[in-house]
């Protein structure tokens, strides 16, 4: 304590600051030497109850002010805090308290991305061999590899942190055991649980992936197959596509507005998007090496390798890793006490 204050850490990437406390005011009449306890003398009860009121209110200024520090938040998660703090909050109309900001935002990026990007691959030479279409393809891809590449990291450290028993979050009390920790890391746990900057750092980048999928479903599947004079001419395929981006978007919104399940979204996130740079490499190299008149050295060389890796990891995650890991989501949400109390049992199952 100096000078009647605390010294406290700032949040969201502030510096230091100070924290002085103001000593609560005394009734009119009443000195400062009076004695808070009425020890020595007998006050009426109006005034004895003041008296009480204005002790316990000292005695709670007393108690040193916790504020959350930087101290133990992983670096890569760092920007999207700032990211958080910096987008303006934009809930959904009708009095709703959910966060679309960083969402929208993040949908525009990557639609001025795509046609950015597509418009240097039509102006350059290099891909000039390329039929529109396919210059189309490269520009998504690159997009994908970009949106894929950032968000592994932040959700990688948000996994991990939650995970890991030597941090402080294990000793934080839960809402109906002061002596039971919370368990941050399974599939069913409350977001209320967690720190604030754990909470805004996973809330941003459910945002970030959910304005992806909202891009993909625009551009990739809605833009790009328009036919002047006869409309949207959707595949099968692409009804598959636009389905599963929905449902997407659907997990990942439907876990902040229940404020719990949060966890089996990055699961599913990390497992899914592990593959995605490998796998926009090779269709690039596909596209670039199958086009006539199209030679570039560096993807001749590199393209071979990119197909065995990518092979090794979509063996891993999407034949072992996926399918153990939604066993593990499915048995933590619905076959618990917890996650059945955490999230609704129908919600669970849509999952």
């Amino acid at each position: 304590m100096i000078g009647g204050g605390v010294t406290a850490q700032g949040t969201g990437g502030d510096s230091n600051f100070l924290v002085r406390r103001r000593r609560p005011a005394l009734p009119k009449g009443i000195g400062r030497g009076a004695s808070l306890r009425g020890d020595t003398e007998k006050p009426n009860n109006g005034l004895g109850v003041i008296l009480k009121q204005l002790h316990r209110t000292t005695k709670r200024s007393e108690t040193p002010i916790v504020v959350e520090s930087e101290e133990g938040i992983p670096s890569v998660l760092k920007p999207w805090l700032v990211l958080h703090k910096r987008v303006s909050k934009i809930c959904l109309p009708g009095g709703s308290q959910l966060e679309v900001g960083i969402m929208l935002l993040s949908a525009m990026a990557f639609i001025f991305m795509d046609y950015f990007v597509g418009f240097v691959l039509e102006a350059q030479k290099l891909t000039s061999c390329l039929p529109h279409a396919q210059r189309r393809s490269v520009a998504g891809s690159l997009v994908t590899l970009v949106h894929a590449s950032s968000l592994i990291p932040g959700v990688g450290a948000c996994l991990w942190w939650a995970a890991s028993d030597s941090l402080h979050h294990r000793n934080i009390p839960t809402d109906d055991d002061d002596k039971k920790p919370h368990d941050l890391n399974r599939p069913c746990a409350k977001m209320s649980g967690a720190p604030q900057w754990w909470q805004d750092s996973v809330t941003t980048l459910l945002q970030f992936c959910t304005g992806y999928m909202i891009y993909d479903a625009l551009i990739q599947f809605g833009a790009d197959k328009w036919v002047p004079g006869q409309g949207f001419v959707l595949s099968a395929g692409d009804w598959m596509f636009l389905g599963h981006h929905f449902a997407t978007a659907f997990y990942m919104t439907s876990t902040r507005i229940a404020g719990a399940g949060h966890v089996s979204a990055l699961l599913l996130m990390f497992a899914g998007e592990f593959t995605a740079p490998m796998m926009n490499l090779r269709r690039i190299g596909r596209i670039l090496e199958g086009a006539q008149g199209c030679v570039i050295p560096l993807v001749t060389t590199l393209y071979p390798h990119v197909n065995w890796v990518y092979a090794l990891l979509y063996a891993s995650f999407r034949i072992v890793v996926g399918p153990l890991l939604g066993v593990y989501i499915s048995y933590d949400l619905v076959g618990t006490k917890e996650g059945r109390t955490n999230v609704p049992i129908g919600l669970s199952i849509v999952w």
